[in-house]
């Protein structure tokens, strides 16, 4: 997951338009909880488990 970000923030990829100091969703469920996944702040790489209720920003990062 940090790779692919460090992707996006180095421009490596069209379209970047993530916003500095916001989280955003991964689509792994955290701490083996069914309503809990990880979020992460791409500018330094935090990551934490959130509560799927939480509002937090979406952005793709590879194509399926």
């Amino acid at each position: 997951m940090r790779e692919s970000f460090a992707l996006l923030n180095s421009g490596g990829l069209s379209g970047n338009c993530l916003q500095e100091d916001a989280f955003y969703w991964s689509s792994s469920e955290s701490n083996g909880y069914e309503y809990n996944a990880w979020v992460v702040r791409p500018s330094d790489g935090t990551m934490y488990g959130s509560n799927k209720y939480n509002s937090n920003r979406v952005r793709c990062v590879l194509a399926f």
